[in-house]
């Protein structure tokens, strides 16, 4: 067998796209000539290999070797023998050798491709009013079914809609919480559509044909109680008691409004937005009649934001020069806490500024550019990367339409594995467009602690000694170590994001040392991005301030309480809003992150290696290399995993204090919004007192048991624009 060569390499990628099985170990044949820049990944070549074997259909394998894996993990399997060796970077391995849940990831981000290529542009139909979406019989039909039965279809609508914590894990949270799904408390549903007079009777069904409740008088349940069997424990909320419990409220004619019976359902049950909706045993509004259009039509809408994003060399604006010119993308691709959130920030807060100088800065949201990168890599963010399908396509196209300029920063690019820097390279139009790329970065003895610290405020639970040995392994196996050195090993960065650049199109700003003036960092980026001659308003509010050893330590403490009955909505807003940033950053006394001295030396000797490999390199630096070596003697280390209860507690009480303010805003607004909710519920009521009220509402009744009724009513509805 023949030594491995880059060569004999992609003779195999030739035997692969031809249906070849032959593992790499036992391939021997004569070499080729480079096919393209970036040679596949051995995930990528094993996946083609094994679905070879099965027999894949023509076009499979070029699909899965121009895939990149989505979600966290190791972006680069390099093929041994094929890869150079390289002081940095994962150590190359046999495909062969590749877990099989790495495979599993390139698989599902080929499947991901194929179904975002499919997913149909949002249709938004005609102006309907939402009261009316609900008027006319004032029937609403809820179902009943065990309690255990209805939480596996609420957990799978969850599934089919977004990402959900898989079945066990979200099924003890709940019980942990002693709570169902908003969507489950049906009774609680029923009151509040009595109350608002919005409907006249609400009924409770299990079975077939919905029948009405209630009777003439109040119904046992027969026996059935769904929190007997059905769940180990009653759980507060769903509506449902040991023995049956009858609840009625009457409508202004005395009559009894609902009434619950506990009826087991047959037959499956399909959710959509929270309520079911299949022809057995499952909701049914009974409004106005549907009409020859059809179903009614959802509005929809942007859902929750993501997260927001934070000025020596030429750069890549001085090579612009003093006019910019046609078709010109900067790219700047991180790394993470390198001041990207604030540069971001400058730059959506000034975009009509920039683009009468001639730059474009595509962002109709503050966090565009987030969900495009999102989209390129196929990341799982809290969800929303199901608002980010199509993302990066749209942005790509507003780059070429552009005539000058376009800046696209975000720091997680730097995580983009080849294929989705081929892919984002070739949207923007390389080579045809002048595409530079610009990457920000600090010296790796402040940046280990920062990311530690970045992860505790994401939820983690990590300890400081144990994130550390993680980063140590030469393995770099699992979510830590994959995502931080993605993110900031610099050399292999620079290998995915610049290598099919000329060096002059590719800038380093580099960090200022500790205790620099504030605004050196800045005027570093205008230079990189041509933005030296452009008045820009710089005033910023969001910032991502750090904390200190014992805050950080006391946010950890608290992720291990919460995450399993804070869900991450309510987690942002209050620990890392509240506590971290608005509290605990302000402790500016305590001792600083750092690392302990033998882990100090060895993150500076890695620096010089990364230094050296950059200056062979010939990029263009905007600041100082030297500011990325670690200077004089490591610092005093505090260990974060043992700190001083004294401290610990002083965080806590600074902690108390300001979650007892939060709680006294809250209650202050809640009353505020219950006396509103009063005055508006005072009006509704006096409106339905009015005899022309009654009239309509009769008129409308009998207009809508004819069939030529419901076409005036119809015709009306339109008309009104409804």
């Amino acid at each position: 067998m023949t030594s491995p060569t880059p060569a004999r390499g992609w003779a195999w990628v030739e035997h692969l796209l031809e249906g070849g099985t032959t593992a790499w170990a036992e391939f021997d044949a004569a070499p080729v000539a480079p096919r393209h820049q970036f040679f596949p990944g051995a995930a990528q070549l094993e996946l083609a290999r094994r679905v070879n074997v099965e027999g894949a259909a023509p076009g499979v394998v070029r699909r899965i070797l121009a895939t990149g894996a989505p979600a966290r993990g190791r972006q680069e399997f390099l093929v041994s023998g094929v890869a150079e060796e390289r002081g940095y970077g994962p150590v190359p391995v046999d495909p062969a050798d590749v877990p099989a849940a790495e495979l599993v990831r390139v698989g599902v981000g080929v499947l991901a491709e194929q179904l975002a290529e499919r997913v149909p542009a949002p249709v938004r139909g005609p102006r309907v009013r939402f009261l009316d979406r609900f008027r006319g019989s004032g029937v609403l039909t809820l179902p009943l079914t065990p309690v255990d039965g209805l939480l596996h279809d609420a957990w799978v609508a969850r599934a089919r809609s977004g990402p959900v914590l898989p079945w066990q894990r979200w099924a003890v949270r709940l019980a942990q919480r002693d709570a169902v799904p908003q969507a489950l408390r049906f009774t609680e549903r029923g009151e509040h559509w009595l109350r608002t007079g919005i409907r006249r009777r609400v009924e409770l069904s299990g079975a077939e044909g919905h029948p009405r409740w209630p009777p003439t008088r109040p119904t046992s349940c027969a026996g059935f109680n769904p929190c007997s069997a059905a769940s180990s424990t009653v759980i507060r909320g769903s509506g449902c008691r040991p023995r049956c419990s009858h609840r009625g409220s009457t409508d202004r004619s005395g009559r009894v409004g609902w009434c619950c019976r506990w009826r087991p359902v047959s037959g499956p049950s399909h959710w959509r937005s929270g309520w079911p909706q299949t022809s057995a045993g499952l909701v049914t509004l009974s409004g106005r009649p549907r009409g020859a259009g059809g179903d009614r039509h959802r509005r929809s809408g942007p859902t929750a934001a993501g997260r927001r994003t934070r000025g020596d060399g030429a750069g890549a604006g001085q090579r612009m020069g003093a006019k910019v010119s046609r078709n010109r993308v900067i790219l700047h691709v991180g790394t993470p806490k390198t001041g990207t959130s604030y540069l971001q920030d400058v730059l959506y807060n000034n975009r009509s500024m920039l683009r009468a100088s001639g730059i474009n800065y595509p962002a109709e949201r503050f966090d565009a550019q987030f969900l495009a990168a999102l989209d390129l890599m196929r990341l799982p963010w809290g969800g929303l990367e199901q608002e980010a399908v199509g993302a990066w396509d749209r942005l790509a196209e507003q780059a070429r339409a552009w005539s000058g300029t376009t800046i696209i920063s975000h720091e997680i690019l730097a995580n983009a594995s080849r294929p989705q820097v081929q892919r984002a390279l070739e949207s923007i139009g390389h080579p045809d467009t002048e595409v530079h790329v610009v990457l920000s970065v600090r010296d790796l003895v402040r940046q280990i602690p920062a990311e530690w610290q970045e992860n505790i405020k994401h939820r983690r639970t990590v300890r400081f000694r144990r994130f550390i040995r993680d980063l140590q392994d030469p393995a770099r196996e699992g979510k830590i170590a994959s995502w931080f050195w993605s993110v900031q090993e610099v050399p292999e960065i620079l290998d995915r994001w610049a290598a099919d650049l000329p060096p002059e199109q590719v800038h380093l700003v580099t960090v200022p040392p500790s205790g620099s003036d504030s605004s050196l960092l800045w005027g570093r980026f205008a230079r990189a991005f041509g933005l030296t001659g452009v008045d820009l308003d710089l005033h910023v509010e969001r910032v991502n301030p750090s904390m200190g050893v014992p805050e950080t330590a006391l946010v950890r403490r608290i992720n291990k309480r919460v995450n399993a009955t804070v869900e991450p909505e309510h987690y942002r807003p209050l620990v890392r809003e509240l506590l971290a940033h608005q509290t605990l950053s302000k402790r500016r006394e305590s001792p600083r992150l750092a690392l302990p001295p033998k882990v100090w030396e060895w993150a500076r000797d890695l620096s010089q290696q990364w230094v050296d490999d950059i200056r062979s390199r010939g990029v263009d630096v905007v600041g100082d290399l030297d500011d990325l070596l670690a200077v004089g003697e490591a610092p005093d280390f505090v260990d974060p995993d043992r700190p001083k209860p004294r401290q610990i507690n002083q965080a806590a009480l600074d902690t108390i204090e300001a979650l007892l303010q939060e709680g006294v805003r809250l209650r202050e607004t809640e009353d505020e919004l219950r006396e509103q909710v009063r005055e508006l519920d005072e009006a509704l009521r006096r409106s339905y007192l009015r005899p022309t009220y009654r009239v309509r509402e009769r008129t409308v009744r009998r207009l809508e048991e004819s069939g030529a009724g419901k076409g005036l009513m119809g015709a009306y509805r339109r008309l009104r624009g409804r």
